[in-house]
């Protein structure tokens, strides 16, 4: 279950990379500058996204695709239509799935404890309190550009080896090494901003 919730609030941090930027210090500065003057900044956006986890000891990966919707200050619907229904909500105050009409919760702010600080600062554009937990490197070559992220944070080092992202206005796919040797590939299709108002928290 932990490494789930990692792997949710990750996918949190890779949607939110590049709509906005705070002030870093040295090439980590410039970076992300680069990328936030690229980049929209929407208060709430939805996309369809697809997913493809490589899971070692496996030939076959796992697919899985739906959309996801974001909004500052409310958190994320990531909601799964294949192979399965299930709609996973994820805010400041934990992670909560629905499933077959049955509402399960998975862990609250204090038990997720720095997991709960790494979406917080990505829902607000803080990416300064990430430093505390990622070191940046990547490029921007016109309108669009590619970013690593490399964990510092003993707590995600246990977990995550990289992420890899790639994007433009918005991030359009992301991949997510993890250090049991599993590859996540997730691809983010047709983002657009939307109203926050009609977002369902």
């Amino acid at each position: 279950m932990m490494l789930k919730r990692w792997n949710l609030l990750l996918y949190t941090a890779v949607f939110w990379l590049g709509l906005s930027g705070t002030a870093l210090a040295d090439s980590s500065a410039q970076l992300l500058a680069q990328i936030a003057r690229i980049s929209a900044n929407p208060e709430a956006l939805q996309a369809n996204f697809t997913q493809s986890k490589n899971i070692k000891g496996f030939r076959s990966p796992m697919q899985s695709s739906g959309k996801v919707i974001l909004a500052r200050q409310k958190g994320m619907l990531w909601v799964t239509e294949q192979p399965y229904q299930s709609t996973l909500k994820i805010n400041p105050n934990g992670i909560s799935e629905v499933r077959n009409g049955q509402t399960q919760q998975l862990g609250n702010a204090q038990s997720m404890s720095a997991m709960t600080q790494v979406m917080s600062s990505m829902l607000a554009g803080d990416f300064s309190s990430l430093q505390r937990y990622f070191s940046f490197t990547g490029k921007v070559s016109g309108n669009s550009w590619n970013l690593s992220l490399q964990p510092s944070d003993a707590q995600v080092k246990r977990v995550i080896s990289s992420i890899q992202l790639r994007g433009g206005q918005y991030v359009n796919q992301a991949v997510i090494r993890e250090m049991n040797g599993d590859i996540t590939t997730i691809r983010f299709l047709n983002p657009r901003a939307v109203s926050p108002a009609t977002v369902g928290f």
